[in-house]
């Protein structure tokens, strides 16, 4: 599969360092506006409309999301695979004219839900599927971050090119539930924003009868910070990006009445975004549209997609 990129900064260079090395993939293209990105690098374009026009399979798209649809409507028409970062939109309305004008065109629409390849969260999945916790009752779900701090990556401050924490972050989790715990029935939600913190929660009914409790916030805080909380009947399992590459698992001993405290290493290493391109190199992928679609009405069902309180 010939393989093409726009938009070689932190994710671009990613991408650029898996095709690479991996099997059945080969870099077509690339297209950066900034020379000084592309220095010493082959096959490098300026103009998105010419990378269109030469030879490749698949356009991965590493632009703001507020250019996302457009591109990928583009590589739609020339008959390439589009593969959008998360969120793959900024709305619900413009989610679902894209998945409907790719399905119209017949060409494959990818989102890189990094997520679902990540060896935390699949552990996680096959703690819960061998019942590991019992029944699930309370998850709490908590994705912190600063805003980045290049001059070319400002755009993340500006709610009407990235949709800001809601759809940077609280719509990986939102995937990230129904990939891990299933569909939920009810949502309640509130957002604030306020001197440069950008904060929102939404509550989340399980339909396997749990409850949910996401929070996502973009702002002054030195590094990136992920924890996932699951309490279930025999047990408590916890993943903190910030203390450990392992889980906190205290389980119930039954006999005995007490709690057992232990740590789960996560299973091998392995680079999410290599499993994600080998998945669409092998006409593979866990993005579910479905899934995604019931994602951005959450957000829209509590009222938060332009519904919140700003001061």
């Amino acid at each position: 599969m010939k393989v093409s990129i726009v938009g070689l900064g932190n994710l671009g260079n990613i991408y650029l360092r898996v095709i690479e090395g991996l099997e059945g993939a080969e870099l077509a293209s690339i297209c950066e506006i900034d020379p000084a990105q592309t220095e010493g690098i082959s096959c490098t374009l300026q103009s998105y409309s010419d990378l269109l026009a030469g030879d490749c399979d698949c356009v991965i798209l590493c632009v703001p999301q507020e250019l996302q649809v457009s591109f990928a409507k583009q590589a739609i028409d020339m008959g390439k695979m589009a593969v959008c970062q998360m969120p793959p939109a900024l709305s619900l309305a413009e989610w679902q004219e894209l998945e409907q004008y790719a399905d119209s065109r017949g060409t494959r629409l990818i989102v890189a839900t990094i997520d679902r390849y990540r060896a935390e969260i699949n552990d996680l999945q096959a703690a819960i599927r061998e019942g590991m916790l019992g029944s699930v009752g309370v998850v709490n779900i908590s994705r912190f971050s600063p805003y980045p701090s290049l001059e070319r990556q400002n755009w993340y401050r500006e709610e009407t090119a990235s949709g800001g924490s809601l759809l940077q972050q609280m719509l990986s989790d939102l995937d990230l539930v129904e990939y891990v715990f299933g569909e939920s029935t009810q949502a309640f939600g509130y957002r604030r924003q306020k001197g440069g913190v950008d904060y929102a929660t939404v509550t989340l009914n399980l339909k396997s009868g749990g409850l949910v409790c996401i929070e996502s916030y973009f702002g002054n805080i030195d590094e990136f910070h992920h924890k996932i909380e699951v309490a279930g009947s025999d047990g408590v399992l916890v993943y903190d990006s910030a203390q450990t590459k392992a889980f906190r698992n205290s389980n119930r001993n039954k006999d005995e009445g007490s709690f057992n405290i232990d740590t789960i290493p996560l299973s091998t290493y392995h680079n999410p975004y290599r499993l994600l391109l080998e998945d669409i190199v092998n006409d593979h992928c866990r993005c579910d549209p479905k899934a995604f679609l019931r994602s951005y009405k959450t957000l829209e069902q509590v009222k938060l997609l332009g519904g919140y309180d700003r001061d």
